[in-house]
């Protein structure tokens, strides 16, 4: 089911209305689909099903059916304040410096 997952959250480009209706369809995936996914992804990731999902993500409305990651997954269940960036890639220098005034 995770790799299912994973595949609806690449082809939905994270849309959760679209994963989950295709869920609820019971949309077919066949297993080439499934392994071209599984290749596809380069990073670590966790699905809402496994149990290192973070708590903080459960309780939220539409929680994420996929969470890619770099680093320590754990820290997200830790008491520790957390700081996530999404779309990191291509970061300029002003948003690295606002990004160190943050953390600071």
């Amino acid at each position: 089911m995770e790799s299912i997952l994973l595949y609806l959250t690449l082809k939905y480009e994270g849309q959760w209305d679209d994963i989950y209706q295709a869920l609820l369809n019971k949309e077919r995936v066949t297993v080439s689909e499934l392994h071209r996914a599984i290749t596809k992804v380069t990073c670590n990731y966790i699905t809402i099903l496994s149990p290192y999902y973070p708590n903080c993500f459960k309780s939220t409305n539409k929680p994420p059916f996929v969470i890619f990651y770099q680093g320590e997954i754990s820290l997200l269940n830790s008491n520790k304040q957390i700081i996530g960036i999404v779309g990191g890639k291509n970061v300029d220098l002003a948003t690295q410096e606002k990004v160190v005034k943050l953390i600071s």
